[in-house]
This record gives C-alpha cells, sequence and structure tokens, in this order.
C-alpha cells in the first residue's frame, strides 16, 4: 500500500469547491530554524494555507487539520 492510500482526503475548497493538493518544502521559520513548510493549495481558486514545522510529517499534519476544519494535534513538534 503506498504513503497516499493511508493519507486521510483533503476536503473540497470551502469557496469554489476545488480539489486540494499538499506541498512540502524545506524551509526555516521567522527565527531561523531549519524544518519543513506544507502548503495546501486549491488547484482552482489557489487559496492557501501553510504550517511549519521541524518534522516532515507533523507539518503535513497540521497543515491537513487546518483545511479540513479540525484542531491540529498538541505538541506535534
Amino acid at each position: 500500500m503506498t504513503d497516499e492510500k493511508k493519507k486521510p482526503a483533503l476536503r473540497y475548497c470551502r469557496y469554489c469547491a476545488g480539489e486540494a493538493l499538499i506541498y512540502t518544502r524545506d524551509g526555516r521559520n521567522f527565527e531561523g530554524m531549519p524544518g519543513y513548510i506544507a502548503t495546501v493549495r486549491c488547484q482552482r481558486c489557489l487559496v492557501s494555507i501553510t504550517a511549519f514545522s521541524s518534522s516532515r510529517k507533523a507539518a503535513e499534519i497540521i497543515v491537513r487539520d487546518r483545511w479540513n476544519g479540525q484542531g491540529a494535534a498538541v505538541g506535534a513538534d
């Protein structure tokens, strides 16, 4: 089973009902700490949100939960 099948689905965009995708890249926060920046972006209207964490998995979980309207897990870093 691939990782894509294990990941919970993203909800459709609340503004235009378009499909959303997660993008993750290496980055730094405002203090210069290295980590990962995860972004969820609607493919139709391009609205997006981002999250930062020192862990790639945690950044993706946080941004996915925010997009889906759920609270992010406490202590996800």
